[in-house]
């Protein structure tokens, strides 16, 4: 069983009330989650992009002079 199965098989028996509770609550989470996401460190980000598939197989010098090209338009 999954955690959203499991989630799902803990409010079918709870009451209204509860319930509003736990959706209040998982609102906190991610309004939360929102907020956080883009402020993590960079050195967390460093090397995320190694295994993408637009890098793949290419020379990373000739990546970074495609994108300073753009800027020099």
């Amino acid at each position: 069983m999954n955690q959203t199965q499991q989630l799902n098989e803990i409010i079918a028996h709870l009451p209204e009330q509860a319930i509003a509770e736990v959706i209040d609550f998982a609102e906190f989470v991610a309004h939360k989650l929102a907020k956080t996401r883009g402020n993590e460190p960079l050195e967390n980000l460093i090397g995320s992009m190694k295994n993408s598939d637009v890098f793949a197989g290419r020379d990373p010098l000739e990546i970074q002079q495609e994108m300073r090209s753009e800027w020099v338009r």
